[in-house]
C-alpha cells in the first residue's frame, strides 16, 4: 500500500478497524507533517455509507477551524484504498 503520490509515508501512529493512520509529510515540503489514514476499501464493503459519512464529518469539522479539531486536508483514493490526508494532532508533532 501507497500513500497518494505527493506524500512521503512514514511510521504507522495509529490503528483502528478498517485503517491503519501514518505520520507522513507533503514531499515538496518535508516540514510539513501529515497523518496519513489509508481504510483498505475490501474491510470497508459492506460500510461504503459510513466512509461517506466520515468524510462528511471531518469536512464540517474542517470548516469550524478549531485548534482542537484536525483538518481533512484531502481525500485520495486507489483501487484498493481510500486515503484522508489530516493535520497531524500536536501530541505526534515531534
Amino acid at each position: 500500500m501507497s500513500a497518494p503520490p505527493q506524500y512521503e509515508r512514514k511510521e504507522i501512529i495509529g490503528h483502528g478497524a478498517f485503517a491503519l493512520v501514518y505520520k507522513g509529510h507533503l514531499k515538496q515540503r518535508p516540514e510539513q507533517l501529515v497523518a496519513i489514514k489509508s481504510i483498505t476499501k475490501k474491510n470497508i464493503a459492506k460500510s461504503q455509507a459510513l466512509l461517506s459519512k466520515e468524510i462528511k464529518i471531518l469536512q464540517e469539522l474542517t470548516e469550524l477551524q478549531h485548534e482542537n479539531v484536525v483538518a481533512l486536508l484531502s481525500c485520495h483514493e486507489t483501487p484498493t484504498h481510500v486515503h484522508l490526508v489530516m493535520e497531524v494532532s500536536n501530541s505526534y508533532v515531534q
